[in-house]
């Protein structure tokens, strides 16, 4: 069982040859691919969550925020930056001020910028039926973060982030 999206990006790619072998897999043949470059796409998928309603943090490119006066009253310093692709922590780092920003802007098609979220950090699983359709969601608070990858985490109940995540997996 795929553990890892580079190993659900391969599956994805053979969905149509293993279902005529008779394998059933938990991709959708025709969107699989197609969502998982959005969900593995930071700016794709902030565009997303936008389009279907979702929250989710202001992101934009550097250069983006740099140059739009407009936009910048809506951030207030330390700002999150990270690769648009990547996982865990890797590439991810703080920008502190404006300076730090504008020196970022040549990056913009490979980064984006986020307001710092302080609020406690979760991971939610979602069991889902082979039709795609949500059956359950357990919210785990993510106590110890090591390179971005939970080392501790702590099963809570939390009805309106486990109704959250079902509804992102229902419109995926």
């Amino acid at each position: 069982f795929p553990s890892h999206d580079k190993e659900l990006e391969k599956l994805a790619t053979i969905t149509d040859e293993l279902t005529r072998l008779g394998v059933k897999t938990l991709l959708p043949a025709r969107s699989g691919q197609e969502m998982l470059a959005v969900c593995g796409n930071k700016r794709m998928f902030d565009q997303w969550c936008k389009d279907f309603g979702f929250p989710i943090p202001i992101t934009l490119a550097p250069g983006e925020l740099c140059n739009d006066p407009d936009r910048k009253g809506e951030f207030g310093f330390p700002l999150f930056a990270r690769p648009v692709r990547g996982e865990s922590s890797k590439g991810a780092f703080r920008v502190l001020n404006e300076p730090m920003l504008a020196s970022l802007s040549p990056w913009s098609e490979v980064l984006v910028v986020q307001e710092e979220v302080k609020d406690p950090e979760y991971s939610i699983d979602v069991l889902s039926n082979l039709e795609g359709e949500s059956l359950q969601a357990i919210a785990r608070k993510r106590v110890r973060i090591r390179g971005g990858e939970a080392s501790t985490s702590e099963v809570v109940k939390n009805e309106v982030l486990e109704r959250l995540a079902m509804a992102v997996c229902d419109s995926l």
